[in-house]
C-alpha cells in the first residue's frame, strides 16, 4: 500500500522540529502566533513515534490472513527499531556526563533508571 499522503506531513513535521531547534532565536520566527506553532516542535518528535507505528500496521497488515496482524512480529519489530538507537543515545549521554561536563544534569543517577524504561 502507498502512503504518499503522508510524505507532506513528515516534511512538515521535520521542518517544525528544524525550525524548533535552530530557528526560534531568529528574528524570523520569533513574533506571536509564529512562534507560538513553532515553540510546540518537541511535539513532532512525538507524531514521527505514532506515524512509525501506523506504518509498520500498515505494512504488517496481511490481507490473505483475513487482515490479521502477527502482534509478535510487530512488537520485536518496532522494539528493534526504536529501542538501540535510544540506547545509544543514553550511553552517549551518560558518557558525556562521566567524563565531560557532570554539570549538565543535576539528578542525572536518579533520572537513569527511569530513561532507560
Amino acid at each position: 500500500m502507498k502512503l504518499d499522503q503522508i510524505y507532506i506531513t513528515r516534511f512538515i513535521a521535520a521542518i517544525i522540529v528544524v525550525i524548533y531547534h535552530f530557528g526560534l532565536q531568529t528574528d524570523a520566527f520569533n513574533h506571536g502566533y509564529i512562534y507560538d506553532i513553532f515553540s510546540l516542535g518537541n511535539e513532532s518528535v512525538n507524531y514521527f513515534f505514532f506515524l512509525s507505528g501506523f506504518i509498520m500496521v500498515v505494512a504488517y497488515y496481511n490481507k490473505n490472513d483475513k487482515g490479521k496482524i502477527d502482534k509478535m512480529k510487530y512488537w520485536i519489530n518496532r522494539f528493534s527499531r526504536i529501542y538501540p538507537v535510544y540506547f545509544i543515545a543514553l550511553l552517549m549521554v551518560t558518557i558525556f556526563y562521566l567524563f565531560f561536563d557532570s554539570t549538565i544534569f543535576t539528578s542525572f543517577f536518579k533520572r537513569l533508571p527511569l530513561e532507560a524504561v
